[in-house]
């Protein structure tokens, strides 16, 4: 069986299509209780059991469903804002976080399935921004404008899944790849 998911962000919810592109169903909603988000930011599939999971960016949790798209009640909570994840067969969760508040530094942890960091691997500083201010003036009247200049991604922690238990990062900066 091959599925096509698909994370609405804007519609705070996950679609799932046939391999034909057909609509199958939708899981989840807008909301605070179990199996609904504030802001889906991104989703893992667990290759063994089928399971999805949904990272929500602003209640810094991770929601769990069953395949079939009922609500598995163990989300997992954690302290830091998480990016980009991937879920091995212990059900911990290697990924990419940040502070919340002062997005400077980016993480590699790997957390327990209950949302303890068991260990970090990298941190670099990254500044994603910074704000312009201008001050003009005509006659008697002035004008303050400011603006927010983002950085991408040229300066930035990566992680991706080889397999089960094996895991690559690099940071952008540094041409080579550590394997965890």
């Amino acid at each position: 069986e091959v599925n096509i998911y698909v994370l609405d962000s804007g519609n705070h919810r996950l679609q799932i299509f046939d391999k034909d592109g057909k609509y199958f169903r939708s899981i989840g909603k807008r909301g605070q209780g179990p199996g609904e988000f504030s802001q889906p930011s991104c989703l893992q599939l667990d290759d063994e059991t089928g399971n999805i999971f949904v990272a929500d960016f602003r209640s810094m949790t991770i929601i769990i469903f069953e395949k079939e798209g009922k609500y598995i009640d163990k989300d997992i909570h954690h302290a830091e804002l998480l990016h980009d994840f991937y879920v091995d067969s212990d059900g911990c969760i290697w990924g990419k976080f940040s502070l919340p508040g002062i997005d400077t530094y980016r993480f590699i942890k790997k957390l327990s399935p209950g949302g303890k960091v068991e260990k970090t691997f990298a941190e670099i500083s990254f500044h994603t921004q910074r704000i312009e201010i201008s001050r003009t003036s005509e006659g008697n009247r002035g004008t303050l404008s400011a603006y927010m200049v983002k950085s991408g991604y040229e300066d930035d922690l990566f992680i991706s899944k080889v397999d089960d238990h094996t895991f690559v990062y690099g940071h952008s900066k540094k041409y080579e790849l550590v394997a965890v």
